[in-house]
C-alpha cells in the first residue's frame, strides 16, 4: 500500500501577524524555514509521497518546495482560503485509498510515525488526541462507556467540555471520511463538522504517542518549536567563524560560517548563530536565542530565548522573549519589557481581541523592516507591524499597525539662568 502525507500549507495566515508576509511555515528557525525542518523529518521515514496545498499566490513558498522534489512531492493549489475543508477537498485527484493528514510545522517527525507503524491495522480513521488543561480552545472529543471516541466539539464553552482530549491536528484518513467532507457545506468549520458526523458512524481509533504537538497559530508558538529544532541540532563551530579569544563560550553553540563573535562576549548554549551574524564586544546571547544570517548584536545587548531574523541591526539594549523580523534597525538604549509587573500571564492583541499566551514571559513581536530610534522601550506582548518607525524615548505601550510612524512630542521649556 501506498503511503502518503499530505500538509496543509494554504490560508493567510491572518493571526500570525506580523510574520505572515508568506505562509507561517516559511518562517525561518535556525536558517531554515519551518517547512523545511519538517520536510527533512519526513525525509527520515518510510514514506512514497507527500503532497503539499499551498495557496497560488504563495510564490516564495512554491520556490522553496522545488528544493524537496526528491521527496517525491506534489503541489496542489488552493484557489481561494476558504478553509482546512475545502484545502483537503482541493487534494481529491491525488489521494490514496488512505493518506496522512498534517501541517507543515509538525517538525518532529514521530507525529506522523504514530500512523506510519500501525498503516495497515487502522480500521478506518485514527485521530492522534492529546490531553489540554485548555479544552475550550481546541477541537474536543466526546466519548461513550468503552470510551470510544463518539463525536467532537470545536471550542466548546467552559464548564460543557466533553473531555479533555483534544485532536492534535493529525489524522489518518480514508477516501470514505472525504465522502463525508464533500457533503458536508462550505463553512470555516467544515473539516471539524464532516469529523464529528464520521465519528458517529465509523469506527475510529485515538492514538497518544506521549509527545506534544506544538501549534502554530500565534507568533509566540514559534519558542517551542525554535526550542525543539535547537535541541535537535548538533553543536558546530565551523572554522570559517571568528571567535575571539576573550570571548565565552557555554553549552550548547551552534555558529556558521563567517559569523564573529567579539571580545568580552557571553554566549551562554544552546543557541544559534548564522551566517556573517556578528555577536559584538560585551554583548549576552543567552540561552534558547537565534541569531539568523546577517544579523548583528553591536555592543553590550543582552539577548534572551529570543528569534531575531536575517540582517537586523540592534545597538544596544535589552531583547527577551522577543521576536523581531528582517532588516530591522533598531538604535541605542532599547528595552523589551517581557514581563507584567504584576507577573500575571501575558495577553496578546490580535484581530482586535484579547488573546491569552499562556505564558507569562512574552516580550515584543516586530515585523519586517521596522526602524526603532534610541531609548525605545515596549511592554510585554505589543506587536510592531512591517514598515513601521518608531521616534526616538517612546514607551510602545499598545500594537502599532504596519507602515505607521509614531512618536513622542516632546516641548522644550528654556529659562535663562540669569536674574
Amino acid at each position: 500500500m501506498k503511503k502518503q502525507i499530505v500538509l496543509l500549507a494554504a490560508g493567510v495566515s491572518s493571526r500570525f501577524f506580523p510574520f505572515n508576509g508568506a505562509h507561517k511555515s516559511m518562517f525561518r528557525l535556525c536558517g531554515k524555514p519551518i517547512i523545511g525542518w519538517t520536510l527533512d523529518g519526513i525525509r527520515k521515514l518510510k514514506v512514497d509521497e507527500v503532497v503539499v496545498v499551498v495557496s497560488e499566490s504563495d510564490g516564495t513558498l512554491i520556490e522553496y518546495l522545488k528544493e524537496y522534489k526528491h521527496l517525491n512531492l506534489k503541489i496542489v493549489y488552493q484557489k481561494e482560503a476558504l478553509g482546512m475543508g475545502n484545502a483537503l477537498l482541493s487534494t481529491e485527484d491525488f489521494l490514496e485509498e488512505n493518506f496522512i493528514l498534517g501541517f507543515p510545522h509538525f517538525v518532529n517527525e514521530n507525529i506522523f510515525n504514530s500512523f506510519l507503524l500501525k498503516y495497515n491495522e487502522i480500521p478506518s480513521v485514527g485521530l492522534l488526541v492529546e490531553k489540554t488543561d485548555k479544552p475550550w480552545e481546541y477541537g474536543i472529543l466526546s466519548f461513550d462507556r468503552g470510551h470510544n471516541p463518539t463525536g467532537i466539539v470545536e471550542k466548546p464553552a467552559k464548564g460543557e467540555e466533553p473531555s479533555n482530549d483534544r485532536v492534535s491536528g493529525c489524522y489518518f484518513l480514508n477516501k470514505r471520511f472525504m465522502d463525508t467532507l464533500r457533503n458536508e457545506p462550505q463553512s470555516e468549520y467544515q473539516f471539524e463538522a464532516a469529523l464529528d458526523k464520521f465519528l458517529k458512524k465509523e469506527k475510529v481509533r485515538v492514538f497518544r504517542n506521549g509527545e506534544a504537538v506544538m501549534p502554530l497559530k500565534y507568533p509566540w508558538d514559534l519558542f517551542a518549536i525554535k526550542d525543539y529544532v535547537l535541541g535537535k541540532l548538533p553543536a558546530k563551530k565551523t572554522g570559517k567563524a571568528e571567535i575571539s579569544k576573550k570571548s565565552v563560550l557555554t553549552g550548547k553553540v551552534i555558529i556558521e560560517d563567517g559569523a564573529r563573535i567579539l571580545d568580552f562576549a557571553i554566549v551562554e548554549g544552546p543557541v544559534y548563530i548564522g551566517k556573517n551574524s556578528v555577536v559584538g564586544a560585551h554583548c549576552i546571547l543567552r540561552e534558547g536565542s537565534i541569531l539568523e544570517e546577517d544579523t548583528q548584536i553591536e555592543r553590550f545587548v543582552d539577548c534572551t530565548r529570543s528569534i531575531i531574523e536575517m540582517g537586523t541591526h540592534i545597538h544596544s539594549g535589552f531583547v527577551g522573549d522577543s521576536i523581531i523580523g528582517d532588516s530591522v534597525r533598531v538604535g541605542a538604549g532599547f528595552i523589551t519589557g517581557n514581563k507584567r509587573i504584576d507577573r500575571d500571564l501575558v495577553e496578546v492583541k490580535v484581530k482586535d481581541k484579547k488573546v491569552f499566551t499562556g505564558s507569562d514571559r512574552i516580550g515584543v513581536l516586530i515585523g519586517d523592516n521596522v526602524k526603532i530610534g534610541i531609548n525605545v522601550s515596549t511592554m510585554p506582548g505589543v506587536i510592531i507591524g512591517n514598515d513601521s518607525i518608531i521616534g526616538p524615548s517612546t514607551i510602545v505601550t499598545k500594537n502599532v499597525p504596519g507602515k505607521t510612524r509614531i512618536y513622542v512630542e516632546q516641548e522644550i521649556v528654556q529659562k535663562s539662568l540669569i536674574q
